[in-house]
């Protein structure tokens, strides 16, 4: 067959082919950061939604809310550690966490959790505070009781001192594993 488009014709059609396909390569890539941009906006809304109804109960302070009973922040906070302990595995961690909230009554709060292992032996400290003195007696009873635990200290410190009825309690879990 004879080729009848002569040498400069045909560099003109190559040139505009390649740039037809550079034209075809860009507006896919705006697509794609088009597309990225609308997904990382919503999930960016989403967090701050979510954000905001978390944080939305932190200036009431402790005394307040015992006087006044649970607030929905103590029902969320309460609903999200039995949703872990339904969620994870069988440990002893979170059997702990569901034993306290079971022997946990409405009057007291707690507001700091920790926990640490060390040569095979789990030991907790709860921190939080009580409406009255009665109530963290109780409360520390119902723990010694349970079988779960080796061991409840509470501080004759935090029992006796004027600290508007404040407490540390120490615990340290039975081996069930």
């Amino acid at each position: 067959m004879i080729n009848l488009l002569t040498p400069e014709i045909r560099k003109k059609l190559k040139a505009e082919e390649r740039e037809r396909e550079i034209i075809v390569v860009l507006g896919l890539l705006f697509i794609l950061l088009v597309v990225a941009l609308i997904f990382n906006l919503t999930l960016w809304f989403n967090l701050e939604i979510q954000k905001q109804t978390l944080f939305a109960n932190q200036s009431d302070t402790p005394s307040d809310n015992l006087a006044m009973g649970e607030t929905s922040g103590d029902k969320q906070i309460n609903s999200k550690i039995k949703q872990l302990t339904n969620w994870w595995p069988a440990r002893s961690w979170f059997s702990a966490l569901s034993k306290i909230q079971q022997n946990k009554l409405a009057t007291i709060k707690i507001s700091r959790l920790v926990g640490e292992t060390s040569n095979g032996i789990l030991k907790m400290a709860l921190v939080g505070e009580a409406v009255n003195r009665q109530e963290l007696v109780s409360f520390t009873d119902n723990l010694k009781q349970d079988k779960f635990f080796a061991n409840v200290d509470l501080p004759i410190g935090d029992l006796l001192g004027n600290n508007k009825n404040q407490f540390t309690l120490n615990l340290i879990i039975s081996n069930h594993d």
